[in-house]
């Protein structure tokens, strides 16, 4: 007949934790994003309307076991979504959803090296065009700087007829008023 262990209180919380994350340990990078994916997706599906103020950092931290630096850099992140908005000795709220159409590529884009090599080769087609654009603006400024220079005489001569015409007004202008 086997005995059995009680176990102490550090496996206990050990069991805990790998019941909750079966097959893995957490990590504290994995805590975040999954807060970050849980909360998300209750504003993105509606559970938590705008203006509508989440919960605290205490009581996250119960309800996902982590810690108080792991919920603020959770929430941190919402915040650089534009998901939430902290307001200091207040709380964290809920976002109007905006449509800003941004750009943004997550680790879940990265599922494999072809994924990889497509994102490498956007960075560097962008970064390109981006070098570039200093360029098309000098050449711009050049070509504004051409133009004026080439009306540059013609507004002289206006100039000087203009000054002849008021030295002696014609009859039917009135320089007076």
């Amino acid at each position: 007949m086997e005995s059995r262990k009680t176990p102490s209180p550090l496996e206990t919380a050990s069991s805990a934790l790998l019941q909750d994350a079966p097959g893995r340990m957490r990590r504290p990078r994995g805590l975040v994003n999954e807060i970050v994916d849980s909360l998300a997706a209750s504003i993105r599906e509606g559970r938590m309307q705008p203006g509508e103020k989440l919960p605290t950092e205490a009581e996250i931290m119960v309800r996902f076991d982590v810690s108080r630096t792991v919920v603020r850099e959770s929430l941190s992140r919402l915040q650089a979504s534009s998901l939430v908005e902290t307001r200091h000795g207040i709380g964290t709220f809920v976002l109007a959803p905006h449509d800003a159409g941004n750009f943004k590529i997550t680790a879940e884009d990265f599922a494999t090296v072809d994924d990889v090599i497509a994102v490498l080769e956007l960075r560097i087609s962008l970064e390109t065009e981006a070098a570039g654009l200093p360029g098309d603006v000098i050449e711009a400024a050049a070509g504004a700087a051409d133009a004026l220079a080439s009306i540059r005489v013609p507004l002289i001569r206006l100039g000087g007829r203009l000054e002849a015409i008021l030295a002696e007004p014609p009859d039917w202008l009135d320089t007076q008023g």
